[in-house]
C-alpha cells in the first residue's frame, strides 16, 4: 500500500502560520457576511454621514485619490457614493469606493503610497498577500489616507467581480479625472441587491431618473 505523501516542513509551517491579529478579516460567502464594511453606507447628508452637526469634517480629496490610482495603470471601477453624486447631487459621501481587479492591487497600493495609507483604525498596512487574500474571500479592505478613506472591493452584490461588472459601467469624468464608473442602472442594481431599508430613498430616486416604475 502506497504511503501518503507528507508535506515538507516549510509547507507545513506556512500552512500553520497565523494571520496577524490586527487584521479585521474573515472568510465570507459574500461581502455582507463580513464585519469590515457594507456597500455604499453613505447617507444623504453630511450630518448623517459624520454622526452630528458638531462632528469635524474629515479630510477627503477624491480628485487626488482618483488621479493617483488612475495614473498607476490599476484596473478599477468607481462605485458607491462618489458616483451617486453624479446622478443625485445632494447625496453625500466621505470615502471613495473602488471595485478592483485583484491583479491590480499592488499597483493601486503603490499609487496610494504618497498619501501614507494604513488599514482603517491602524497605523500601517498589512503585507500585500494578506490584503489580496482578504479581498479574494469577499472582505472589503478599508484604507485610510492623508486625503481620505478608500474602500476596496473585489466583488459587489448585483454586479459581481471586476470582469462581470463591465456591463454596468461607463466612462465618466470625476473631479477632472477620466475613469470608469457605475451607470445609474448599475448603481440601482447594487442597491436593490443589498436590499437595505436605508437605501430606499436613493433607489426611488434612481428609478425616477431611469423612468422606471417604483
Amino acid at each position: 500500500m502506497a504511503r501518503k505523501r507528507q508535506p515538507s516542513t516549510e509547507q507545513h509551517t506556512l500552512a500553520r502560520k497565523p494571520t496577524p491579529t490586527f487584521l479585521p478579516f474573515k472568510r465570507c460567502s459574500t461581502v455582507f457576511d463580513c464585519g469590515v464594511w457594507t456597500f455604499s453606507s453613505q447617507l444623504t447628508t453630511f450630518d448623517d454621514v459624520l454622526g452630528g452637526q458638531n462632528t469635524p469634517m474629515p479630510t477627503f480629496d477624491p480628485g487626488a485619490l482618483l488621479s493617483a490610482v488612475s495614473a498607476s495603470g490599476a484596473r478599477f471601477y468607481v462605485i458607491g457614493g462618489v458616483v451617486a453624486q453624479v446622478y443625485i447631487p445632494e447625496y453625500a459621501t466621505v470615502d471613495l469606493d473602488l471595485l478592483i481587479e485583484l491583479a491590480s492591487l499592488e499597483k493601486l497600493l503603490a499609487a496610494l503610497a504618497p498619501f501614507h495609507p494604513r488599514l482603517l483604525g491602524q497605523t500601517e498596512l498589512p503585507p500585500l498577500r494578506y490584503l489580496a487574500q482578504a479581498l479574494w474571500h469577499g472582505a472589503v479592505v478599508q484604507i485610510d489616507t492623508d486625503v481620505g478613506q478608500v474602500d476596496l472591493f473585489s466583488s459587489v452584490p448585483g454586479l459581481g467581480t471586476y470582469p462581470a461588472a463591465k456591463r454596468w459601467v461607463k466612462p465618466l469624468r470625476l473631479f477632472g479625472v477620466k475613469v470608469k464608473g457605475l451607470t445609474p442602472q448599475g448603481l440601482l442594481e447594487s442597491k436593490v441587491s443589498v436590499g437595505r431599508a436605508k437605501d430606499r430613498p436613493i433607489i426611488a430616486r434612481l428609478r425616477e431618473l431611469l423612468g422606471q416604475a417604483p
